[in-house]
């Protein structure tokens, strides 16, 4: 997967739950109620292990869904999904590839 093929699959996500993945107030990889966090989305079936939630993405690169991935910008997305309320993120979203030198996907 490429940078710019995460970011759409996140970007795509995240407008579609339109809320994070939490437990209380600790964001999640995965939710129990099926939500997915920015990386969470990013994590197949059989790379996740409830082992991971607590961890930053940084721990997690080696994981091979991630490890061809740009870590700083897998660290700031995560960012957007947990320290962000959800009516900011296009604004972070339009941060993100403008650094990254990404292309913001198109609304449906």
């Amino acid at each position: 997967m490429t940078n710019q093929e995460a970011f759409t699959t996140v970007v795509l996500h995240l407008r579609k739950q339109g809320r994070p993945a939490r437990i209380g107030s600790d964001c999640r990889y995965r939710a129990p109620d099926g939500c997915k966090c920015a990386i969470g989305v990013l994590i197949p079936d059989d790379q996740y292990s409830p082992k991971l939630e607590g961890s930053n993405v940084l721990a997690l690169i080696h994981l091979p869904a991630l490890q061809d991935l740009n870590p700083k910008m897998l660290y700031d997305l995560q960012n957007t999904h947990d320290l962000y309320d959800p009516k900011e993120w296009e604004k972070r979203f339009e941060y993100h590839a403008e650094k990254y030198n990404l292309e913001v996907p198109k609304h449906d």
